[in-house]
């Protein structure tokens, strides 16, 4: 059984990284966003992709928690390229589509979470208090051999 409750519209996927953009880096033009959907076509992930590159990476159901990630695009999207993103992000990305779908799965109603309709509505405070913090790593996804020349699907 599926229920469309507390489905996020792309309007508000936009809102809410207008919201974290351009309080963060004064960024508030949407360039792409990409939406990732489940069986029934209900959205389970957006990807916002900003004018200078950041992107915001939103859940697609109210009962789950609004931000799921921040990065800069490096050309691949988690949504559109999903196998070419990195084993240990592929696993987390996994368990964040395998808790939505379960709240759209779910036959026990589940309450919007509150920070949803706050950040929409701009009265939330936490995309006001938290400081930009730069990248600690950077790197490039797509490697097509391994370091040491023995597995070449260790980056796939």
């Amino acid at each position: 059984m599926i229920f469309a409750q507390g489905v996020v519209s792309e309007k508000d996927a936009i809102s809410v990284a207008i919201a974290l953009a351009s309080n963060q880096r004064n960024n508030s033009i949407v360039e792409t966003v990409k939406k990732m959907t489940g069986t029934n076509n209900q959205p389970i992930l957006y990807e916002v992709i900003m004018a200078d590159s950041s992107v915001v990476l939103l859940s697609g159901n109210k009962a789950c928690t609004p931000l799921l990630g921040e990065y800069k695009y490096c050309g691949i999207s988690i949504v559109d390229d999903f196998e070419m993103i990195p084993c240990g992000l592929k696993c987390l990305v996994r368990n964040y589509v395998n808790q939505i779908n379960q709240c759209y799965e779910s036959v026990i109603p589940l309450d919007e979470n509150p920070q949803w309709n706050l950040i929409v509505n701009g009265a939330d405070t936490i995309f006001r208090t938290r400081s930009f913090v730069e990248p600690l790593l950077n790197s490039i996804w797509g490697q097509s051999e391994s370091n040491d020349g023995l597995d070449n699907t260790a980056y796939h």
